[in-house]
């Protein structure tokens, strides 16, 4: 079966875009708030984008943290609002055009679904 080989150094001059929509206890999840530590500890410019699952970590902190080390963090209002999970002020909810604005505007895009 092929592999597909993902680079993953990241360099102060990229804009890193991540979209994430799986559950927080999920390895996808894990993998992406790594690689997104990755990227924010070598200097790239990091947007993040929470949609469906995702958003259920802001009961948790794992993307507070983030914020507080750089990541420009917004959570789909829709997935927000049928989760019942109210976004802490620091994000920005808002809706799919966040995302593609997310995806056209980096230099590479990670998907964790």
């Amino acid at each position: 079966m092929p592999h597909t080989i993902i680079e993953t150094k990241f360099n102060n001059e990229e804009s890193i875009g991540f979209v994430i929509k799986s559950t927080p206890d999920s390895n996808a999840f894990k993998r992406g708030t790594s690689l997104i530590r990755e990227a924010l500890d070598s200097g790239a410019s990091v947007y993040v984008y929470l949609l469906d699952d995702a958003v259920e970590d802001l009961r948790g902190n794992s993307f507070q943290t983030l914020q507080k080390l750089g990541a420009k963090v917004c959570v789909c209002a829709l997935a927000l609002d049928e989760k019942g999970i109210e976004c802490p002020d620091s994000m920005v909810p808002s809706g799919l055009t966040m995302m593609s604005d997310i995806m056209l505007h980096s230099h590479r895009v990670f998907l964790f679904n």
